[in-house]
């Protein structure tokens, strides 16, 4: 069947015909700018086209080339270099048909093998070496690089126990071993545990915050401006008479406590002073009537 080349395109990258514009540009990229190919160049690519069929069929019907003109039917299906010969890739681009062969890519492709062997670039182990055997020792040499790389620096610490147990609530115990585990399942345990904990942080943060406000509170008091301020509070919110709620109550309970400890303890120091004074004095006065 003659090509179609109503939809042919010339390639100023390749500068050579495309017969799909389509196709060329999906497998080499957006890069290569295609326009539309002359009479000549159509005529030129035809002729290519029919001396490569002729100089092929009497390459396959004779079989009396040498093996380096064989290898030049091998074209890469793979690669940056597809759609190229192998003869064009080991003319213009120098060691890349060797690095194939160091990386052992060519043992997945039969044909790369054997174009390869053609072209005299495998040892006589490679020739011998099988296809499985070859591409179990790759693997098991990239599995063991991995293993290598994938060690941590530092022990980890995500595993947590607990120290005390959150079923029952007891010390001699942790949550791992309880009796009481056993006869529940084990989403009843996680939803037991779960609230445990939420109330234990519960009742920490509203003892937390009544403790922090009542210290604040008592030492906003110690202020001689704030007991003023204090004392006109309710003039300036106008809420004299009104109802106080019962946390301002109780902490303002609390603060007249721990004022009136304060200056029990104040007045116990000062008391316990003068004692001390005077027992020194009497101490000091019998010492002197004694002397001669």
């Amino acid at each position: 069947m003659a090509p179609n080349l109503s939809t042919a395109r010339f390639c100023v990258l390749c500068n050579c015909v495309k017969l799909s514009a389509f196709s060329h540009r999906a497998r080499c990229g957006q890069l290569h700018e295609l326009r539309k190919a002359t009479a000549a160049e159509l005529e030129a690519f035809e002729a290519r086209k029919t001396e490569t069929s002729t100089s092929s069929g009497n390459t396959e019907a004779e079989g009396t080339l040498e093996p380096e003109a064989k290898v030049c039917r091998y074209v890469f299906e793979f690669g940056k270099h597809k759609g190229k010969s192998l003869e064009w890739v080991r003319g213009n681009k120098h060691g890349y048909v060797e690095w194939l062969v160091k990386s052992k890519v060519h043992l997945q492709y039969p044909a790369l093998c054997k174009a390869v062997r053609h072209l005299g670039l495998l040892g006589e182990k490679e020739e011998e070496a099988s296809l499985s055997v070859a591409l179990f020792e790759h693997a098991k040499a990239d599995g063991v690089e991995a293993k290598v790389g994938q060690k941590r620096k530092h022990a980890s610490r995500a595993v947590v126990r607990f120290k005390n147990c959150s079923l029952r609530g007891a010390s001699d115990h942790n949550a791992s071993s309880c009796p009481q585990r056993g006869a529940l399942s084990e989403l009843a345990q996680k939803m037991q545990v779960a609230l445990a904990y939420r109330q234990a942080g519960r009742k920490a943060k509203a003892s937390g915050s009544t403790a922090k406000q009542a210290q604040f509170m008592r030492q906003w008091a110690s202020i001689p401006k704030a007991r003023e301020r204090q004392s006109r509070l309710p003039l300036i919110l106008g809420t004299e008479g009104a109802e106080r709620p019962a946390l301002f109550v109780e902490l303002e309970a609390a603060v007249l406590a721990a004022k009136e400890a304060a200056d029990k303890a104040t007045l116990a120091q000062a008391a316990s002073l003068r004692v001390k004074a005077a027992h020194e004095e009497k101490s000091s006065s019998e010492e002197s009537t004694q002397r001669p």
